[in-house]
């Protein structure tokens, strides 16, 4: 898996960057499901999401 396309938002789980719509509170939302979003990884999938909204 390319590692600059995933980003991991919970110790259980790893996914597409592209796939997130947004973040609520620690929560993670994809579609229609809710993933729970780790509070130590929080700033990490922020600054991760922004990189790739910057560069699109």
């Amino acid at each position: 898996m390319p590692t600059e396309q995933f980003v991991k938002i919970h110790k259980s789980y790893l996914v597409p960057i592209a796939k997130i719509d947004r973040i609520e509170g620690n929560e993670v939302h994809i579609g229609n499901e809710k993933l729970p979003l780790s509070r130590n990884l929080r700033a990490e999938v922020l600054e991760r999401i922004e990189g790739k909204l910057v560069k699109r």
